[in-house]
C-alpha cells in the first residue's frame, strides 16, 4: 500500500515540477511562485527517496547493519554531548571539528556497506551502475561541503542522476510485471 502511494504520487509530483519549472522559465513568474514551487520540489525528492528505499533490496536485507551504524554513531553524539553540558570533558575547536566528521563517517559507512553489497551481488543491470555512481557523488559532495569548496556543479550532477534512478526504478516497478525487468 505505502510503496502504491509513493510510487503514484512520485509521477503525479514529477508531473507537477516539470510543469511548474517550465512555467517559471517560460512566464517569468515572481519569487512567490517559486517557493511554491520549490516547496513541491522537495516534497517530491522526499517521497522519490522514501520510495527508493521501499523498494532496494539493499535496505531490506541490510537494514539492521545500518541501524547499527546509525546507533552507534547516536550514542558517541549523545556521549560526547552529555560529557560537555555536565562538564566532565571541555571541547576544544579540534574535538568540535571531529565531532562535526561523525556524519560523514556515518555517509561513509553505509557507502562502503552498499559497495560490499554491489560487489557480492551476482547480476548487474544498468540501474545499479547508475546508483553506485549517484552514491559515489553524493560522498564526494558531503566531503566538499564539509571542506567548504564550492559544489553547485557536483549538487546538479546529482539532483539529475537522482531523477534518472527515480524514473528507472518507477518504469522497473510498471514495466516488469507486464513484459520484465529494463536490463
Amino acid at each position: 500500500m505505502i510503496n502504491r502511494l509513493l510510487k503514484t504520487g512520485t509521477i503525479i509530483g514529477m508531473a507537477i515540477c516539470v510543469i511548474g519549472y517550465m512555467l517559471l522559465k517560460l512566464l517569468s513568474l515572481s519569487a512567490g511562485y517559486f517557493n511554491i514551487y520549490d516547496i513541491t520540489y522537495s516534497l517530491t525528492a522526499l517521497m522519490g527517496c522514501l520510495f527508493i528505499l521501499t523498494v532496494s533490496q539493499f535496505v531490506k536485507e541490510k537494514i539492521y547493519d545500518v541501524l547499527k551504524i546509525i546507533g552507534l554513531l547516536f550514542v558517541v553524539m549523545l556521549g560526547t554531548s552529555l560529557l560537555n553540558e555536565f562538564y566532565v570533558f571541555e571541547f576544544s575547536k579540534y574535538h568540535v571539528f571531529y565531532i562535526k566528521i561523525l556524519p560523514m563517517l556515518l555517509f561513509t559507512g553505509i557507502y562502503s556497506m552498499y559497495l560490499d553489497y554491489f560487489r557480492k551481488k551476482e547480476n548487474h543491470d544498468k540501474l545499479d551502475y547508475w546508483k553506485i555512481i549517484l552514491l559515489t557523488l553524493i560522498i564526494i559532495n558531503v566531503y566538499f561541503i564539509h571542506f567548504n569548496f564550492h559544489t553547485s556543479l557536483f549538487k546538479d550532477v546529482n539532483q539529475v542522476l537522482f531523477w534518472i534512478i527515480v524514473t528507472g526504478i518507477l518504469l522497473n516497478e510498471y514495466i516488469e510485471p507486464k513484459v520484465g525487468r529494463i536490463e
